[in-house]
């Protein structure tokens, strides 16, 4: 439309340069030609020098801004900026394919992933690839095996799979660069006979096993973070590694067997919102332990699986509890003849809130101080911080 580089200041100049066919000059409305006094000319705003300041940025500046895209195909899109920006995308070290963003035509999803993975920079290494499915679009296995082959073969070092129909990719389960592993929806009975040499952070939700789980130094040497989101239902899940430093289960209540020696284990998370049932922790060996957070909002009948819970965490020096917990405690156990498991205590925090079946419930519960002296008992009540507070957790 224009003919000469300007700089459009108000609407009012868009219409003027569009009525005189793209020939930019710099007109002045009535209103302000009116008001003007020659004699005391206010200052003009500095212009811009209409630099491309963005494409000046080096390319791996642009590929992190690229990384907070929900979809690579945003980023392919750029390509028709200039001829600076042309290539840029297919130098991604960062790819996310999410099928939910193709639903309107769905073989679009897979046409746009191999066209992706073919363009792409064959030198350039993957840091990450997030790999996204949707209930909507059925892919062929085939094609799910050649995408995770292509990112083991480039020297992936996180991995995200969403959505897989419980289907798990073998291509996965000798990957050696591999350091974070998140997996949704997925059957991870075949983990146990991997060998993941230097991963560091395995993440799962919603996944299903057959039998048993074992996460052992044999196959997760170097595991430090482990997640484990409504994953035991009914089976036993073994976990034993030497540079475990972060434990977190959260699930329905389902039931199932967890067997847990890690020595040096800093932080243990269990969460367990709205169930009858309670993971029943069997064997636990944490000597290292520095905080416990149990969050358990609604458990009955189940005592001798709490008192072991409780036990197996002696050694915490923060704990977080909820009312919830301690009213279980309370009216299901006596303890005139127990002494408290924390013996190395220094912090007690007590969590009063809205959870569960009845949201109002955590609000009206008192405090039974009862509990709390046996939970402190057996260290310096004296130096304990007892800390009560509005929970806040999201689930």
């Amino acid at each position: 439309l224009l003919s000469s580089p300007c700089t459009v200041q108000s609407p009012f100049e868009l219409v003027y340069i569009t009525a005189t066919k793209g020939k930019c000059k710099t007109p002045k409305s009535p209103l302000k030609a009116k008001m003007e006094n020659p004699k005391r000319k206010r200052e003009e705003p500095a212009k811009g020098d209409g630099k491309d300041r963005l494409s000046d940025l080096e390319d791996a500046l642009i590929h992190h801004i690229f990384s907070f895209l929900p979809d690579t195909k945003f980023a392919a899109r750029t390509s028709v900026l200039s001829k600076r920006w042309k290539n840029l995308w297919i130098s991604l070290p960062d790819l996310t394919f999410d099928a939910s963003f193709y639903r309107r035509s769905p073989s679009s999803f897979e046409n746009f992933v191999r066209y992706a993975l073919l363009r792409r920079d064959k030198n350039t290494n993957l840091c990450s690839f997030h790999f996204c499915l949707d209930n909507f679009i059925v892919n062929e296995a085939a094609f799910r095996d050649w995408g995770i082959n292509y990112a083991v073969a480039h020297g992936v070092r996180h991995v995200d799979l969403s959505h897989w129909e419980h289907f798990m990719p073998s291509g996965l389960l000798g990957c050696r660069t591999l350091e974070t592993l998140k997996l949704s929806g997925v059957d991870v009975s075949d983990l146990s006979s991997a060998c993941f040499g230097v991963l560091t952070s395995l993440h799962l939700t919603s996944c299903e096993f057959d039998g048993g789980l074992e996460f052992k130094d044999s196959s997760f040497p170097n595991l430090a973070n482990l997640h484990m989101h409504n994953v035991c239902g009914g089976v036993s899940v073994e976990i034993s590694g030497s540079k475990l430093v972060y434990f977190e289960m959260e699930g329905e209540g389902k039931e199932g067997e967890v067997r847990l020696c890690a020595p040096n284990l800093q932080h243990f998370k269990y969460s367990l919102e709205d169930s009858d049932c309670l993971t029943d922790f069997v064997d636990i060996d944490l000597p290292s332990l520095q905080r416990a957070e149990l969050l358990v909002y609604y458990c009955v009948d189940q005592e001798h699986e709490m008192l072991r819970l409780l036990n197996g965490i002696c050694n915490a020096k923060c704990a977080t509890l909820t009312v919830y917990l301690l009213e279980v405690l309370n009216f299901s156990w006596s303890f005139d003849c127990e002494t408290s498991p924390f013996h190395n205590l220094t912090s007690l925090k007590l969590l009063v809130g809205g959870r569960g079946r009845d949201p109002s419930l955590g609000f009206r519960l008192k405090i039974p101080y009862e509990i709390v002296t046996y939970l402190i008992g057996a260290a310096h009540p004296e130096d304990v911080d007892l800390i009560i507070e509005e929970d806040k957790y999201n689930w």
